[in-house]
């Protein structure tokens, strides 16, 4: 008996899903670390990281907006992650 070109063995589905939740929690590592990188949110600690920085104001409030995504993208991660559920 020969199986079909398209047709997935039940060993291979097993191999595919442990490949995909090996990436998945790679994946969701790196998001983790790139997320909890905060950058100062006052002008004077944007100064103390670049004097020699242009527009402080400005940087100060990039680096609060951005910090408020990466406390929602974490958020999102440990919601979906089940190594995070308790």
């Amino acid at each position: 008996m020969s199986t079909k070109p398209w047709y997935m063995t039940s060993q291979r589905r097993k191999q595919m899903d442990k490949q995909f939740q090996t990436m998945l929690r790679q994946n969701h590592d790196a998001l983790l670390a790139s997320a909890n990188r905060r950058y100062p949110e006052t002008v004077e600690g944007v100064l103390a990281e670049n004097p020699n920085c242009q527009d402080p104001e400005k940087v100060a409030d990039f680096n609060r907006r951005s910090n408020q995504l990466s406390e929602g993208i974490e958020d999102l991660i440990m919601s979906i992650d089940p190594r995070w559920k308790e």
